[in-house]
């Protein structure tokens, strides 16, 4: 059963070349345990050090007690790094924008780089109203595909309108 140890003492004891390519072995020693285990792991990955917590099982196996990582609980905060949503939201446009210029909706280069805008900010508008309630989209800053111009605040989009 997966839990939480602390390592009360680590020792590197060995390297090979598993599937996953260079391996570092270490013997730690973790809290409630009698016996020390076996943790291998990737030279990128930080040697085990007294006083980490750890997140997985140790298993008796025919070479002695190996501990099996996981990553459930596993990581501190901190550990990942927040993506930024615009990045996303850029990428999911041009995904959307390369399917219509490849169902031949869309011929011109100009016309597909407006539609990325447009979709981009359409799609952050979305994401704030869903993630803090907050609608920052403008009809000002949506680009029509057909001229480039922004479009005046008091005029009104028809739907029927949109060239896709």
């Amino acid at each position: 059963m997966d839990k939480e140890y602390t390592i009360q003492s680590a020792m590197k004891t060995g390297e090979y070349d598993g599937k996953f390519g260079k391996m570092f072995k270490y013997a730690i020693q973790v809290d409630g345990e009698a016996n020390a285990c076996e943790l291998s792991q990737k030279p990128e990955t930080p040697a085990p050090k007294v006083g980490d917590k750890i997140f997985g099982s140790i298993e008796t196996t025919n070479y002695g007690n190996k501990f099996k990582k996981s990553a459930q609980g596993g990581f501190s905060k901190g550990s990942f790094q927040k993506s930024d949503p615009n990045t996303m939201l850029i990428s999911y446009a041009k995904d959307i924008v390369v399917a219509f210029v490849a169902a031949g909706k869309i011929k011109e280069e100009k016309e597909a780089s407006n539609q990325i805008t447009n979709f981009s900010t359409l799609f952050r508008g979305i994401y704030n109203i869903l993630s803090n309630g907050e609608n920052p989209i403008k009809k000002s800053e949506v680009v029509t595909a057909d001229d480039g111009q922004p479009i005046p605040e008091e005029e009104e989009v028809d739907i029927e309108d949109i060239p896709f």
